[in-house]
């Protein structure tokens, strides 16, 4: 009967992969079914009560509101960078200031997409970055690839770590105490990807073996990364860890080609091309103040909160969560942050204070308020509505026990081998639904109970699952054809996903032996 139970609970998951694969639904349509299957086999097969079930709704209705307000802002302030013509800006300033060719490279198809993945995420920095490198005279298909490559090791704790909260909502209450241990794991097996990453970019843009300054400037860049943010998510603020190691990162680099390449004479190029070629005439005169100004406005806001101050300690015990039914008839507040100190918050104050900046200098226009209000809606009612079912999904699954029935299979089924196989499931996760995020709600109660039932490392299992999803932003299908589109050359989806499958599986096995090892001591 366990058995029977272990294949049915599979069915909403089976599900969603097959519609997806197959029947090419929309992720919203496949999170849609998948939702009405956990539904009813909670229901009708596993007994679960209707007040479960109406909880285990309620439940991922709030946490997709909290997902939400991030993804909103984060939109938000994408719009208000490209109508203020401040991406350009940046862009054109990186282009004029970086005299090395593959420091050139390095910078916009590694260091700025990284920095972009830190407050943005959802594909905009494959979709900004691309357009620069390809007029930097890179090949429009390989710039893609370098762009992917670039910014996918930020996917846990990028887009103001969003995926790494959704993480969270999903543990049980009381199993946030190994956070610590989790997050050195984590920013571990990012660090392996990050610099494998960083090397694949120098050789497939070079074509050739790797100089001695190449391989120099990759490990000097990844190792700010990759110490930044364990640095920044251990001991400062894990929503803006991966954006500070990035921000980090672009100082070391600019230092470093100017110090290497002082009294060279600069490259020639296409530098400071736009998105649609343009020269952008006007960047070179735009401060370098004003161009950063939303980062400098959201670090000083996060660096407010943080001081242990009587203010900011007021604020984070201002507190609102969703009250739910309980066991025992009653009601109870599940899920409870910080209404003044939450991502979401955070950013949107930001975004907020950059916008009225920006009008008062004149980069706005009365009529872009609008236009950037309308499109970062539509943008997050997109992204947003096929999460709200798969995080119902979750939560169904969850409490009317098909996450421990599918637990109980797979770790018979792998036996002493599921550390080797837990980034693969968080692989899988982002590989089906083009999102780190969704696979951590898909998956982060699965894995905490496979790591329960075979006594592993419970902090190192979860670890593997987030960076096995960061990995799965490789072979992501919305990261591809976004960025593929963006450069003219939609239709060669399946020769990007040749090159990008055997590195992902690849980065995986390494991530999974790494985990297995840490499971065994």
């Amino acid at each position: 009967m366990t058995e029977l139970y272990c294949l049915l609970s599979a069915i909403p998951i089976i599900a969603f992969i097959f519609s997806m694969s197959f029947l090419k639904k929309s992720i919203g349509v496949a999170a849609l079914i998948s939702f009405i299957l956990a539904f009813l086999i909670g229901r009708c097969i596993l007994g679960a009560s209707l007040s479960m079930l109406f909880s285990g709704c309620l439940e991922g209705l709030w946490n997709t509101f909290i997902i939400m307000v991030v993804v909103f802002s984060a939109l938000l302030l994408y719009e208000l960078l490209e109508k203020s013509k401040m991406l350009s800006a940046l862009s054109q300033w990186v282009g004029s200031h970086i005299e090395d060719k593959v420091d050139q490279i390095l910078m916009i198809g590694w260091v700025f997409t990284s920095f972009l993945q830190g407050v943005t995420g959802f594909g905009v920095p494959v979709a900004v970055a691309a357009p620069i490198l390809t007029g930097l005279g890179v090949e429009p298909r390989k710039a893609v690839i370098i762009c992917i490559l670039g910014h996918a090791w930020g996917g846990t704790f990028g887009t103001l770590g969003i995926a790494w909260n959704s993480m969270l909502l999903q543990l049980p209450d009381g199993h946030d105490v190994y956070m610590g241990q989790t997050i050195l794991y984590t920013c571990i097996l990012l660090g392996i990807y990050n610099f494998i990453c960083g090397l694949l970019i120098c050789a497939l843009y070079k074509g050739k073996k790797i100089k001695a300054r190449e391989l120099m400037a990759v490990a000097l860049i990844s190792s700010v990364q990759s110490m930044g943010q364990l640095l920044f998510a251990l001991f400062f603020n894990e929503s803006l860890a991966c954006f500070l190691a990035s921000a980090a990162s672009m100082a070391v680099l600019y230092v470093w080609d100017r110090s290497l390449c002082r009294g060279r004479t600069p490259v020639s190029g296409k530098r400071g091309s736009g998105r649609n070629g343009s020269s952008h005439s006007n960047a070179g005169s735009v401060p370098v103040v004003d161009m950063g100004f939303p980062f400098f406005i959201l670090s000083a806001i996060v660096f407010l909160l943080v001081m242990p101050t009587k203010f900011s300690a007021a604020l984070e015990g201002c507190r609102v969560g969703m009250p739910v039914p309980d066991p025992g008839g009653g009601w109870t507040l599940y899920g409870a942050v910080s209404v003044f100190t939450h991502s979401g918050t955070i950013l949107l104050t930001a975004v907020a204070v950059s916008f009225w900046f920006y009008r008062r200098k004149k980069y706005l226009c009365r009529e872009d308020t609008g236009k950037m209000l309308r499109n970062a809606g539509r943008k997050t009612v997109n992204a947003v509505w096929p999460v709200l079912f798969l995080v119902m999904m979750s939560r169904i699954m969850s409490g009317s026990g098909q996450i421990g029935f599918l637990a109980s299979g797979i770790g018979e089924l792998f036996g002493g081998w599921v550390g080797f196989a837990s980034p693969f499931i968080g692989i899988l996760g982002s590989f089906i639904s083009s999102s780190n995020m969704a696979s951590n709600i898909l998956f982060t109660e699965l894995q905490l109970r496979l790591s329960q039932m075979q006594g592993l490392n419970a902090a190192a299992i979860l670890a593997a699952q987030t960076a096995g999803g960061s990995v799965g932003n490789l072979v992501a299908a919305g990261n591809i054809v976004l960025g593929l589109s963006i450069v003219g050359k939609g239709g060669e989806e399946l020769k990007v996903m040749r090159f990008m499958a055997p590195v992902c599986i690849a980065i995986g096995a390494v991530c999974g032996f790494i985990t297995l090892l840490v499971c065994q001591t």
